[in-house]
């Protein structure tokens, strides 16, 4: 339970959870547990929407964390859930803070890194 009303974020729906669950459903989502092949292809076909952002496509984002390419979605608190088909990997983290006095991208690409070593 939240003292913070997360409804306000606009179409998140208020949803809480922690990076196990995202992982499930990221991984659900890419083994069609709860889509078919066709409904993921539509989501997966990313395209530039705008300056200085990554490709988006049907409510998945498509960016790259240590040179491999992943599909996912950011959160609004620092959060974020992604796959790497290419390494059949999940990545998910929670930076929880506004505005961390690191890079996060940077952070996370180090981790990634030091983890595959």
């Amino acid at each position: 339970m939240t003292g913070i009303n997360t409804s306000f974020d606009w179409a998140g729906g208020g949803l809480v959870s922690n990076n196990h669950d995202l992982a499930i459903f990221i991984k659900s989502l890419f083994d069609l547990k709860l889509i078919n092949q066709t409904s993921l292809d539509q989501m997966t076909d990313v395209k530039f929407t705008k300056e200085h952002e990554n490709r988006y496509g049907l409510g998945i984002y498509e960016s790259t964390y240590n040179g491999e390419t992943y599909y996912g979605h950011y959160g609004f608190y620092g959060s974020y859930m992604g796959y790497c088909p290419k390494r059949n990997m999940v990545l998910s983290y929670c930076i929880s803070q506004a505005e961390p006095e690191l890079n996060v991208y940077s952070f996370i690409n180090k981790a990634i890194e030091l983890l595959s070593n």
